[in-house]
């Protein structure tokens, strides 16, 4: 019953999306009807999901009904305001059909899509992938609203306070089976939208058919993407897509857009740049391109009233999907930002600290630093090194483009936009906090690439934009299909089947924007047919829950088992009775304490052994010591604490070269506890029955 209720649950969505496409953008261009469908799922899942939890009634019954009722309203607001066209689009789709080349076409096209999506099956079939944030708190805090079925504050520690919009889409596909054997979904979808909108953006410059299978093959290359799309919630490559598809949306239109259509093209696009914050706050910097992109831009609307009209729209969209964790944050805490320390806002992240784990204190404390400066080139490069030179030519390029003369108004005003985002979220990146260090204001100088996804893909973009107008085409070409190719040779022996996955879908692309005028039409003319086959893969990849799940515990379990293999540890744990009481010590990563189908409670506690409180109370009882890295040391009433927390089962872990944590001592000297897991980096304790019955009566 569960796969019937993923299935079921993901189809009212898609149809939620069909309609407000139809709605939104009635008699429009094809391609922004075909932008609304695919970008809109994941928002009218985190719209629902907000509703829901906020009503404690976070689970798949509630969120069935939810969307069945809201397809209902959708379906009485089309039908009254405008007749079905069904007999045009039949007559359509007919015409299409009874052209035996199109036909021919449109077969071949199915058969290379059929293939892919036997790869990307494929690929799906290994399980979810975790890193080490995900056991800390992107898979943790989904967890938490599984068990909890609503929006409670969590993880249990201070990433409690992140926006976690790309979190609610993992969480969507946990809910109807309450596991993550289906999560690995998520990056396969960020991927789609990412090469969807780079294509449209793509065809709006009015490239060729070359160019744009060029832009998708580039998309995919880099060992970097490939890491994101298979992260849990593959955040790092969310914000960048929705920002893809919000600079796609708000190109002019060829069809002359009247100042009400543009309304609602700048209403999504905020709602697209609300995505994209509500999942990191450092895209907010992005929101500020389209308002002046609204002001200056020679495409829009010159007098001062329609220009306020459109600032409105982007900003009532940006508060719409980007607003919710920020206000919650203000309403619990009085900070939006909590818990840095920000402007009038005080917090217990201060000032000082958050300027270290900014690079650009780094740079400025110590310019000279040869060493320094080698490792911030290496890793700017490091995508590998050929695909950052496209990017890099890219920029020049597009530089070079913008003084040109004869370039259309519209393409001017493409590769401007695209410009202006890659160099400011570039440029902005290094005063953002933690852009210099890890997660935490004491670590080391640090840079990771993941966080520069957005100007590179940009680059990427503005590479294929140049095959317009160099001379030597072929040779440009192929320098970037060298580059994209050589590191998918590179890695093909260590990850095959997500390579050769990759390879497909890029010949799937081709196909598509090949027959686009075509084939295309006849798609979201017929896009139930589309939506029939949507179902069947869905109903299709249910079926291999099984599997799935398998490799995901194993992907679990194996987490760095020849250097840290705590996993050993996790997997013991599962053998524990349902709804066990866990308590850890030494590490911050939790999640596999929740079972891996989310049958026990994990409970953090402090150095002192009791429960820990939510950071913006502990802080407001003792502001010397509330972040991890100050915790008070632990004392002999530590076992006691643990009993009086209600914890049945207490892990410590630590890395191979590390000292035990120095609660070690107190559970070896207690007889309340017993040593039941050990080795060289993982020891269980489990509280004896008989004082943990005392205390409880």
């Amino acid at each position: 019953m569960d796969k019937v209720f993923f299935v079921l649950s993901n189809l009212l969505v898609l149809l939620n999306a069909i309609f407000i496409s139809d709605i939104m953008f009635a008699n429009r261009d094809l391609w922004r009807k075909a932008l609304i469908v695919i970008s809109s799922y994941p928002i009218i899942i985190l719209l629902g999901i907000l509703s829901l939890g906020v009503l404690d009634k976070l689970n798949i019954f509630a969120c069935i009904l939810f969307f069945g009722i809201f397809l209902l309203f959708l379906v009485f607001i089309k039908y009254r305001t405008k007749k079905i066209q069904s007999i045009g689009n039949i007559q359509l789709c007919k015409n299409i059909l009874a052209q035996k080349k199109i036909l021919y076409k449109i077969c071949l096209f199915s058969c290379v899509t059929f293939i892919a999506s036997i790869f990307i099956g494929c690929c799906l079939l290994k399980g979810t992938m975790f890193v080490y944030d995900d056991y800390t708190y992107h898979a943790s805090v989904t967890a938490h609203w599984c068990l909890d079925e609503y929006l409670s504050l969590s993880p249990q520690n201070y990433h409690c306070y992140y926006p976690f919009n790309a979190e609610v889409l993992s969480l969507w596909f946990m809910l109807p089976v309450r596991s993550d054997a289906f999560v690995s979904l998520v990056g396969i979808y960020w991927a789609i939208l990412s090469v969807f909108s780079a294509g449209i953006i793509c065809k709006s410059f009015g490239m060729s058919k070359v160019g744009i299978g060029l832009s998708s093959v580039l998309l995919l290359a880099s060992p970097v993407i490939k890491q994101a799309i298979r992260s849990f919630s593959a955040v790092d490559l969310a914000s960048p897509a929705m920002v893809l598809a919000g600079i796609a949306m708000i190109i002019p239109a060829r069809d002359q857009s009247t100042n009400k259509n543009k309304s609602i093209e700048f209403l999504y696009c905020g709602i697209l740049t609300g995505f994209a914050i509500g999942c990191k706050i450092s895209f907010v910097v992005f929101a500020f391109i389209p308002l002046f992109w609204i002001l200056f831009s020679r495409s829009n609307a010159q007098n001062g009233k329609t220009k306020i009209q459109l600032m409105g729209c982007f900003f009532a969209g940006s508060l719409i999907t980007g607003g919710f964790w920020y206000i919650r944050n203000f309403i619990i805490t009085g900070n939006p930002v909590f818990p840095a320390d920000f402007g009038c806002f005080s917090g217990p992240f201060l000032a000082e600290q958050i300027n270290r784990t900014r690079m650009i204190t780094w740079i400025i404390n110590d310019p000279w630093h040869f060493d320094r400066w080698k490792y911030i080139i290496q890793q700017l490069v490091s995508w590998p090194p050929l695909l950052f030179l496209v990017s890099f030519i890219g920029y020049l390029e597009a530089v070079r483009m913008l003084w040109k003369k004869g370039l259309k108004t519209e393409q001017r005003s493409i590769i401007g936009l695209l410009l202006t985002t890659g160099l400011i979220m570039f440029l902005t990146h290094p005063l953002m906090p933690y852009s210099g260090t890890n997660d935490s204001p004491v670590a080391n100088f640090r840079i990771n690439l993941r966080f520069f996804i957005l100007p590179y893909l940009v680059g990427w973009l503005l590479y294929c934009l140049l095959l317009e107008s160099v001379t030597k085409k072929k040779l440009w070409l192929g320098f970037a299909l060298a580059a994209a190719v050589l590191p998918l040779g590179i890695n093909l022996m260590h990850n095959c089947l997500l390579n050769i996955c990759i390879i497909f879908v890029v010949i799937a692309i081709v196909f598509i924007w090949n027959f686009w005028d075509t084939y295309f039409q006849f798609i979201m003319r017929a896009r139930y047919i589309c939506l029939i086959l949507i179902v069947v893969f869905f109903s299709g990849f249910s079926l291999c829950y099984p599997y799935q799940k398998h490799f995901t515990d194993q992907n679990v379990f194996s987490y760095e088992s020849d250097f840290y293999p705590v996993g050993q540890a996790w997997q013991f744990i599962d053998t524990f009775p349902d709804r066990s009481v866990i308590g850890w010590g030494g590490t911050p990563q939790y999640y596999p304490l929740f079972g891996r189908s989310f049958q026990f409670k994990p409970i953090a506690v402090s150095s002192t052994g009791e429960q820990i409180l939510p950071l913006h109370k502990y802080w407001a009882r003792d502001p010397e010591n509330t972040v991890r890295w100050r915790q008070k040391e632990p004392d002999a009433n530590f076992v006691d604490n643990l009993i009086e927390s209600r914890v049945e089962y207490f892990l410590i872990a630590r890395l191979p070269k590390e000292m035990w944590p120095l609660q070690m001592k107190f559970l070896e000297n207690s007889d309340k506890t017993q040593k039941i897991y050990h080795n060289e980096v993982s020891v269980i304790w489990k509280i004896l029955p008989v004082y943990y019955g005392e205390k409880k009566e």
